[in-house]
């Protein structure tokens, strides 16, 4: 701030013909003012230019580390009429904590608490736990390490989960939690990743625990908002299928030769229609160790349904057939297994479903 002050004092006297010389005195004074007080205003406007400068060419100040939590709660009621018995329980409650460190760093934590029907006690446990390095909106290529899923299918199924009955038969099968390194690329709707892992069932002369398993996914997702249609198609490999959670617990002692498995999948969504199936399967009989006699499982998903908003509430519904081979029967797998679902949004991320 820049204060300008002008004082004149005046304490002389002057004569009759000295008047003329006190008038040109203070003509030249209120001048001199005029100029001081342009210059003043010319300094405040470079000043106020120079500090808009200023702030603007200041460097932004880099955001930190960001965190959000989500979860979500599933309970639900069994009715098994073979059994004559019915139960309540807790399906799901799921805690995840994500954390972005910066645009290319971040990472996932999710924390499970399960206590199906029939049960007296609740497992607690934490289901994934990785770090992903890479940002696919301004790069392709990310990388991902930890505990997680790993792609092997997509365990596609529109029916609310029941711990006793394994829907779907797809996720039973195929569904495989390892410590992995995936390495993926998404770009315009394609998506491929390849991960390594030391799985749990090793060959019956390996004596080594190294990291030698492997699989691969490749799909391709198309979507057209304004016909309301959405297309996705892929398949899956895993070098290993004694490996995934669902027939490990029939190969505990390992496995005479280790043997790939295979997944196909696809879903179509048109306005409100939609149309799912997944088929998977060993390419190679699975000996168990010290064992002769072995399995080439199959099992397959299919479900079709609709959505319609005509009532009160959103309501989807959707018809299933699901089974398995005659070797997928023998590692207790269902022959066939056939269902409805239905599903309704009652409020706003609360949801009811029955099948």
């Amino acid at each position: 701030m820049i204060l300008v002050l002008n004082l004149c004092l005046v304490a002389k006297g002057y004569g009759a013909g000295g008047y003329a010389e006190i008038e040109e005195t203070l003509r030249k004074l209120m001048k001199q003012n005029q100029e001081l007080s342009s210059k003043v205003k010319e300094l405040e406007r470079r000043l106020a230019s120079y500090g808009e400068k200023t702030s603007v060419e200041k460097a932004p100040v880099s955001e930190g580390p960001t965190f959000n939590l989500d979860g979500s709660i599933r309970v639900g009621v069994v009715s098994d009429s073979n059994e004559k018995a019915s139960d309540f329980g807790l399906a799901e409650a799921a805690l995840t904590v994500s954390g972005q460190l910066n645009e290319w760093v971040g990472g996932n934590v999710v924390f499970l608490v399960e206590n199906p029907p029939f049960e007296d006690s609740s497992d607690v446990f934490v289901e994934d736990a990785f770090i992903t390095l890479g940002n696919t909106e301004k790069y392709p290529v990310y990388a991902q390490i930890g505990i997680f899923y790993v792609p092997f299918g997509a365990l596609l199924t529109h029916f609310p989960d029941d711990p006793l009955v394994d829907v779907p038969v797809t996720l039973y099968f195929g569904e495989t939690e390892e410590h992995a390194l995936l390495l993926g690329f998404e770009k315009q709707g394609f998506a491929a990743s390849f991960y390594v892992f030391n799985g749990d069932v090793e060959e019956e002369n390996d004596s080594s625990n190294q990291i030698e398993d492997f699989g691969l996914d490749l799909n391709y997702t198309y979507e057209d908002e304004e016909q309301g249609l959405s297309i996705l198609v892929g398949g899956s490999y895993i070098s290993n299928v004694a490996d995934t959670d669902g027939l490990s617990e029939h190969f505990s002692d390992g496995v005479k030769d280790k043997k790939g498995g295979v997944a196909l999948y696809g879903e179509i969504s048109f306005k409100n229609f939609f149309v799912l199936g997944e088929y998977m399967t060993a390419l190679d009989d699975l000996i168990p160790a010290r064992e002769t006699h072995g399995y080439e499982p199959s099992v397959w998903n299919i479900e079709a349904g609709f959505n319609y908003e005509g009532l009160i509430k959103p309501v989807e519904v959707t018809f299933k057939y699901a089974g398995g081979n005659n070797d997928a029967q023998e590692l207790d797998f269902p022959e066939s297994r056939y269902g409805v679902a239905v599903n309704v949004d009652l409020f706003e991320n609360v949801g009811f479903g029955a099948g």
